[in-house]
């Protein structure tokens, strides 16, 4: 449980500065998807890409 409440961790506190939408805090979040290796530059992009084109 803990090493799961340290992997989000920097999404949670982005969480806190995303007034104004997502796009506020999407530097935030490339750096922190890249700096966990969670997925590759190319990878966040087109999966934020795919986000934004769904509705709601």
């Amino acid at each position: 449980m803990i090493g799961a409440l340290a992997n989000v961790s920097p999404l949670m506190a982005m969480s806190l500065l995303a007034f104004g939408g997502v796009a506020s805090t999407l530097p935030a979040m490339v750096r922190a998807f890249l700096a966990h290796h969670w997925m590759t530059k190319t990878q966040f992009l087109a999966l934020f890409g795919l986000a934004q084109s769904a509705p709601g």
